[in-house]
Formats: C-alpha cells, sequence, structure tokens
C-alpha cells in the first residue's frame, strides 16, 4: 500500500481495522511517524469489524464445505483466516478495554474468555500453518511429456512424439537442464503415444527410453497404454520395452485406455476402459514403491468400475512385487 500522508486520514476511516492494527504494530525506520496523530473514531472501527468479521464467517462457511474432508486443505483454511482473526481479536480488545495487545496475543485472550477447549486446541498449531502456506509445496515428482507442441514458428496445438534421433536429444538436454534449474528438480519424463512413427528417427522405441534417461539424469514417468498404443501401431513388443528398462529409473507409472481406429491402430484417447494388455504389462514392471495413476479425462463410467480398475492395479502390480501407492 502506497499513501500520501494527507490520505491517511480517509484511508483509515475506510479501513479502519487494518489502519488500527497498523497504529499498534507500526514501526518507523526514518523520518516523523506518520501515524502518531492517527485518530480512528470508534463507530469506524465498530463497523469495519462487523464486516470483516461477516465476511469471515462467509468464507469459512464455504470453505467447509469445498474443504473440509481433506486435512491438507484445512489447514490451508486455518492459515488463511489466522491473520484476520487475530487482528479482529486485537481491535475487539481495544473497543472492549481501551488495550493495545499483539494480535497474537488478543487471540489467545478471546479465545481463553470464551472458555472454548476446543479453539485452544487450535492455537498452537497456526503458527505452522501459516508458515506452511509460505513455503513452496514440495510435490512427490513433477513430469513433462517426450514431445514438441511448435517447430520452425509454427504452433501444431497438440503434443507430438518428436523424431528419435541425435539433434532431437541435443535439444531435449538443453530444455530439461533449463527447468531443472528453474524448478530446482529433474522432471519425470513421460513416454507419448503417436498413430504416426517420428520420420526422421534413429533409435528404436525401447532403445529411445533408455537413451533419454541416461542422457538427461530423469527418470521415466512411464506410461504403459501410450506403450501399448505405440507398440500394436508399429509392431513391437511392449514387452520387451518394460523389460529393458531398469526397476530403479521408473519414478511413476500411467493407466488409460483408448479405442480401435482406421488401420487397427489404437488411439490414446483417456475415454475408455484400461484393457487387459496394459495391466498384463503393469504386472511386469518391478519398480518397487511406486505412485501408479489411472488417467480417465471423460466418458466416465459408474463410481464402482473405477474402484474396481484400481483393484484390478493393485492386483497387477503385486505380481511384480511393486507396491502401488495410488
Amino acid at each position: 500500500m502506497f499513501l500520501l500522508e494527507d490520505e491517511i486520514a480517509d484511508a483509515a476511516l475506510e479501513f479502519a481495522q487494518k489502519f488500527a492494527d497498523i497504529r499498534r504494530r507500526r514501526v518507523v525506520l526514518f523520518g516523523a511517524d506518520p501515524f502518531a496523530a492517527l485518530d480512528i473514531p470508534r463507530t469506524a472501527l465498530v463497523h469495519r469489524l462487523q464486516q470483516v468479521l461477516l465476511n469471515l464467517t462467509l468464507r469459512l462457511r464455504e470453505m467447509y464445505v469445498e474443504r473440509s474432508l481433506r486435512e491438507e486443505q484445512a489447514s490451508l483454511t486455518l492459515a488463511e483466516v489466522a491473520g484476520p482473526l487475530r487482528t479482529s481479536a486485537a481491535a475487539i480488545i481495544e473497543l472492549e478495554r481501551g488495550e493495545s495487545k499483539a494480535p497474537k496475543e488478543a487471540l489467545e485472550i478471546v479465545i481463553r474468555e470464551l472458555e472454548r477447549d476446543d479453539l485452544a486446541a487450535l492455537l498452537p498449531h497456526l503458527p505452522e500453518a501459516r508458515e506452511q502456506r509460505a513455503l513452496p509445496a514440495e510435490p512427490e515428482s513433477w513430469s513433462e511429456h517426450l514431445a514438441f507442441v511448435r517447430a520452425g514458428g509454427i504452433e501444431i496445438g497438440h503434443l507430438a512424439a518428436p523424431p528419435r534421433n541425435d539433434e532431437t536429444m541435443e535439444g531435449l538436454m538443453r530444455n530439461v537442464d533449463a527447468a531443472r534449474r528453474v524448478v530446482g528438480s529433474l522432471p519425470l519424463l513421460e513416454n507419448v503415444a503417436t498413430l504416426i512413427d517420428p520420420p526422421f528417427s534413429d533409435y528404436a522405441e525401447a532403445e529411445w527410453l533408455n537413451l533419454v534417461l541416461r542422457a538427461t539424469g530423469a527418470d521415466l514417468l512411464l506410461d504403459l497404454h501410450n506403450l501399448h498404443a505405440n507398440a500394436t501401431n508399429f509392431g513391437f513388443d511392449a514387452r520387451a520395452v518394460v523389460a529393458s528398462i531398469a526397476n530403479d529409473r521408473v519414478g511413476a507409472i500411467h493407466l488409460a485406455g483408448g479405442r480401435r481406429i482406421e488401420g487397427n491402430r489404437i488411439l490414446d484417447d483417456h475415454l475408455h476402459a484400461i484393457p487387459s494388455e496394459v495391466f498384463a504389462l503393469l504386472a511386469l514392471v518391478a519398480a518397487g514403491e511406486t505412485t501408479v495413476i489411472i488417467e480417465r479425462d471423460g466418458n466416465y463410467p459408474p463410481f464402482a468400475e473405477l474402484l474396481l480398475e484400481v483393484e484390478h492395479a493393485r492386483r497387477s502390480a503385486a505380481i511384480s512385487g511393486a507396491a502401488v501407492r495410488g
């Protein structure tokens, strides 16, 4: 917020609670204190406090409906409302007693006087919730496709499999390294499905995937339906590809379904059930404790059928000794 000195009085009337908090906690780093003579009318502070508390009530009700079943989202809710709750408590004590309290202490006083043990039990967790909200999330992993979407200044609008050759590899290594520097970690690289065998390719699918892992240092997000589709479309053995990849280089697995199109080719559309061939490939991947994700982007069946696919995935993974976590 950037204010001119002659705007402070008017701003304090409109945002009385915020400026009451500024008045309590301000630190002047240089020059005269522009808030030394600031007087916030009691009526303005009461009115603004009522607005803030009503807004908090409405927001919390909405957040409860949206987030209450997810523990990490409930923690985020605490983080979002901790600040307004504390400053509101400080405003209440100032209005009732004429005392100036730090917002954190004020909230503790209000909750103690309400004799709400359940709320008092939450207080020690507020700093943790606020700190976690302020820090970057720590995802299990992140991923990108082994694909391109533009070339020669032309945007094609979808993922396309690049030629499997050394020139592509050079560009891939540069891009992966650039992404690592920005994000701070390597992505999992996902094999993609294609209806057209990329021209100018010098490497077979298995050879290419293993070369990618060695050259970039990244692990593989192994999409088994993409592999099954390519094997069907271009006549190679998907099982041999799985066998060629070191188990400790598989960072995650995707399962999905597709449909047959002209030429008996498979289109990976994420709109159909997972075929038996994909579950059979999953049984060959002994990748230890691995996250397995079922992808479905539409044409959803009854939820019970999706749960059956999850159970089928667990049974297939158990054959190879993998421990499916998701």
